[in-house]
């Protein structure tokens, strides 16, 4: 299923020069019609009362950028864990 995704993103990112949001078509006017199930539903609902629409993404094309990167921002540091010879103790408290 990888490769399947990786192509997708990477068809995104050539097509529109980023990732979309959501690949559901629609505006937000579909989208407060409530039903799904239209071919232009109003792009994806978040459950949180909007709804990400197809239009290009910030955050979403880092991911894909780090994703191609085969970069993981909270994989543990290939040396370990860093080290300190400070004190890490509580300050007294007046």
């Amino acid at each position: 299923h990888r490769a399947s995704m990786q192509d997708s993103l990477l068809h995104q990112l050539a097509e529109y020069g980023a990732v979309l949001a959501s690949v559901r078509g629609g505006n937000y006017e579909a989208y407060t019609q409530g039903n799904s199930d239209p071919a232009f539903p109003g792009g994806s609902d978040t459950g949180l009362g909007w709804s990400y629409l197809r239009y290009p993404h910030l955050a979403a094309t880092a991911w894909t950028g780090l994703m191609l990167l085969e970069a993981n921002p909270f994989a543990p540091p290939s040396n370990g864990p860093p080290t300190t010879t400070a004190d890490l103790s509580c300050p007294a408290t007046p």
